[in-house]
Order: C-alpha cells, then sequence, then structure tokens
C-alpha cells in the first residue's frame, strides 16, 4: 500500500507548477487520483469512416495523415497548424489553433486516432482541434475508446488528469480485498482493482456499470 501514498509529484509529467494546481482539487496522492472519479464519459469507442461524418457529431477517426504544416495567421494573431488526412474511404482537413507544435508531432503517413466534434463550413467539412493519438500504441487514453471528463481547476486539462490517473491505475492491484469472498459471489462483484480500473477506463459500458456497482456497494 506504501505506493497509494505516493506524491503526485513522483509521477510523471508533474512538475511543481501542476502539483500546486492539482493541490485545489484535493489531489496531492496516487491515492487520491483512483478516488477522482470522473463526472461524465464519453463513448468514443466507435471508429467512422470520413464519407459517413455529417456536421455537429462528435466521431473518432482513423486516418493517415498526408499533409501537414504550421503557419502563423496574422491577421488572428495565432498559430494555424493544418492536416489533410484520409482513410480508405474520404479525406478531411484538420485544424488546431494555437497549437502549432502538432506539426511537429505528427509526420506525414502516420496513421491516427483523432476524435473530435465535426464542423461545416462554406469548404465543406473538416474538424476543429480534434484530440489525436497514433494509432501505433498498444493502449489509448483520450481517443477510440469510452473517455473519462473529470471536474477540473484552472490550468489541468482533461488530457493531463486521464494521463496521471492513468499511471494511477497500474497501483491499483496493491489494493486489498476487504470483501469475503462469499459476500462477492453473492452479489456478482467484481474485485476492487478491476473496479477502479474500469470507472476510470472501461473497456465497455457494461464494464463502467459492473464497476459503478462494486464502489456503490463499498459506499
Amino acid at each position: 500500500m506504501e505506493n497509494f501514498n505516493k506524491p503526485i509529484s513522483e509521477l510523471s509529467g508533474v512538475g511543481e507548477k501542476t502539483a500546486s494546481k492539482l493541490k485545489r482539487i484535493n489531489l496531492e496522492t496516487v491515492q487520491d487520483l483512483l478516488l477522482y472519479y470522473p463526472k461524465d464519459w464519453k463513448d468514443l469507442s466507435k471508429i467512422s469512416l470520413i464519407k459517413d461524418l455529417q456536421a455537429n457529431e462528435e466521431i473518432t477517426i482513423k486516418a493517415k495523415i498526408d499533409l501537414i504544416n504550421s503557419k502563423r495567421a496574422w491577421r488572428k494573431k495565432m498559430n494555424i497548424a493544418e492536416a489533410l488526412v484520409s482513410d480508405e474511404s474520404e479525406s478531411i482537413k484538420i485544424v488546431w489553433f494555437n497549437q502549432s507544435y502538432v506539426a511537429k508531432t505528427l509526420q506525414p503517413g502516420d496513421e491516427v486516432y483523432f476524435s473530435g466534434k465535426v464542423t461545416q463550413d462554406k469548404y465543406g467539412l473538416h474538424l476543429n482541434n480534434p484530440t489525436y493519438e497514433k494509432a501505433n500504441k498498444k493502449e489509448t487514453t483520450h481517443t477510440a475508446r469510452i473517455v473519462p471528463e473529470y471536474s477540473l481547476t484552472k490550468g489541468v486539462t482533461h488530457k493531463q488528469l486521464r494521463f496521471l490517473i492513468s499511471q494511477a491505475i497500474k497501483y491499483a492491484g496493491e489494493i486489498p480485498e476487504w470483501l469475503p469472498e462469499d459476500i462477492i459471489k453473492k452479489y456478482q462483484l467484481k474485485d476492487l482493482p478491476w473496479a477502479y480500473e474500469n470507472i476510470h477506463f472501461p473497456d465497455s459500458l457494461d464494464n463502467l456499470e459492473e464497476a459503478r456497482k462494486r464502489l456503490k456497494f463499498d459506499e
């Protein structure tokens, strides 16, 4: 259980400033992260074809980057990264505002999951500021799955919080089971480590309900 008391500052990606911001919402240890349940979940697990996209839908696509670059929009005084991506059905334009680093992170030829809302203007359909993850990852955290959403504090994003909680989940296996085995069987409950993992990152809506059932039982 010693890892439960590990300060958040010892996790990857947490500096002094981030730790201070997280403290405002009482997140100081690994255990705090595990117990910080999502306020909602978005089901972004369905992969859509570009040809089937419709305006105002929140979708996930798996596409290859054909072109990508960044530029400075002087009139609007912002940096813009633009990409043209395609799957086997069609292509679509993607734009990120004030995220010029995207053009350095992603390269032509990369296969990527993009999740976001489809926008339409006089030039057609496109995606603005979608979340993205390379498709060669063993498991995604922010796209192409049921994605948790949390109550935030200023200066902390959903993406940062998911990344930290995904690290905390690795220690969930150290949680001792306190319910007797006969109670677990009688009420058909999942074990605690499984419940913590699936309340944050469920593989299905059924798993999410099973996790909620177990944690509500504990309460």
